[in-house]
């Protein structure tokens, strides 16, 4: 099988920053919980668990909830998608010690909103509802409304704005086709907006090298978890740009090799951002012995 390594692969920098935060803070004795999961790859959180992370899933329960049953005296790690402040506050009262590995991209969004919001703006944040990076955005203020793109029947939330001209930020993960998108629906009600950005540059990079992707392959793999934004988008997005495909959502090599891959003789092989490069390369290898 003839098989193309798209780039970037393996862990994006906000990834790669949180897992290495989340490795140092395991060397010491203290109990370390993670407030959410620390990235979006069951594989990469077992992989910390075996080494004594006691990992607080966010779909088990709002986080401060979570966050009061941490004993007292232990250390609370914040995940990379970012959080309500006053869950700072909280872990303050619970004599909590924190590390925030929030990663730098999203905590940019968050301080461009906060900016916004000082300045008089109201915000309306273009993202994915009840996942921790949105949910974050959201929590900064009453004057941040949430743009969802995937509920056109709904009344959108950023009607209500008082005022013509909104600050509008885009969630890292979310693609350009549906950036765009938002921003024609935003802009024929506010055609004053102003558009701050928001999608990292690893997203970009990552998103493109799927559509720049050679269009005679017959196979498209994608490395990543069923949890990860970042990954779900580009799977969308393969099969947006290559028709013909065949596009498979894998979490690892293991994975892989369950799939019956005789009939395909060109492959392209990509990664979500929370997949780490030894996955990559024992997939890679994998399909190159195909």
């Amino acid at each position: 099988m003839e098989v193309w390594a798209l780039e970037p692969h393996g862990f994006c920098e906000g990834v790669n920053r949180a897992y290495e935060l989340a490795a140092k803070s395991l060397s010491d004795s203290t109990p370390v919980y993670a407030l959410g999961l620390v990235v979006h790859n069951e594989k990469v959180i077992a992989s910390l668990q075996k080494r004594g992370l006691i990992s607080l899933d966010e779909k088990t329960g709002p986080l401060s909830d979570l966050l009061r049953s941490v004993p007292a005296g232990s250390t609370l790690l914040f995940s990379a998608h970012g959080h309500d402040p006053k869950l700072d506050e909280l872990a303050k009262t619970q004599n909590l010690r924190t590390i925030d590995s929030t990663c730098p991209y999203v905590k940019a969004n968050m301080e461009k909103i906060l900016e916004a919001l000082r300045k008089g703006f109201s915000v309306v944040y273009v993202g994915e509802k009840g996942h921790l990076e949105c949910e974050a955005a959201l929590s900064l203020g009453p004057n941040v409304y949430l743009y969802e793109k995937d509920v056109p029947s709904r009344k959108p939330s950023y009607l209500a704005i008082s005022g013509s001209r909104p600050y509008v930020v885009v969630q890292t993960t979310m693609d350009e086709g549906e950036a765009r998108e938002a921003l024609t629906a935003i802009a024929s009600h506010y055609p004053d907006a102003v558009y701050a950005g928001g999608r990292c540059p690893s997203t970009i990079k990552r998103q493109s090298s799927i559509a720049e992707a050679p269009q005679n392959i017959d196979l498209f793999v994608v490395l990543g978890s069923e949890r990860s934004n970042n990954t779900l988008r580009l799977v969308s997005l393969a099969k947006q740009t290559h028709p013909l495909a065949t596009v498979l959502r894998v979490l690892d090599k293991d994975a892989l090799a369950k799939e019956n891959l005789s009939v395909y003789k060109k492959a392209a092989l990509a990664s979500g951002a929370s997949t780490d490069p030894e996955t990559y390369f024992e997939a890679l290898a994998y399909l190159q012995t195909l």
